[in-house]
Parts: structure tokens; sequence; C-alpha cells
């Protein structure tokens, strides 16, 4: 009979400790739910401001007399 109660103790104790560590585990998956959630965001927003520096530097390339044409470059420094 004795051993029956401490039995029942232990199984109450294992789920109740069950219990505990499931909880912590699912605000755990919550936390890293959320930091992906806003992981991925500063990402994309990074990646969308990198890209619009990236054609801003692309236009400016294409529109520079030094870029577009080597030969006027070394004129314009030649009689600099």
């Amino acid at each position: 009979m004795v051993e029956q109660a401490v039995e029942k103790d232990v199984n109450h104790i294992n789920e109740a400790g069950f219990q505990r560590m499931e909880s912590k585990m699912e605000k755990i998956l919550e936390i890293q739910q959320k930091m992906s959630a806003y992981l991925n965001m500063r990402l994309d927003f990074n990646y969308k401001e990198l890209n619009e520096k990236s054609e801003t530097l692309d236009a400016y390339v294409v529109r520079h007399p030094c870029f577009s044409d080597c030969r006027s470059c070394a004129e314009v420094r030649s009689s600099g």
C-alpha cells in the first residue's frame, strides 16, 4: 500500500514536471516564431533598401559620361 502511494506521488510529480516542461517548450517555440518573423521582416527591408541603392548606382553609372565612354573621360583628364 505504501508503495502504491509512493508510485502515485512519483507519477503526479512526473506529470506536473512534464506539463511545466511542455509549457516552457511552447513559450520557447512562440518566442522563436516571433523572432523568425522579425528577422524575415528585417532581411526583407534590408534587401529592398540595398536593391534600391543598387538601381540608383546603376542608373548613375549608365548616365555618367566617364562610365559610358572611356575616351571622353581620358580627354577630360588630359585637358584638366
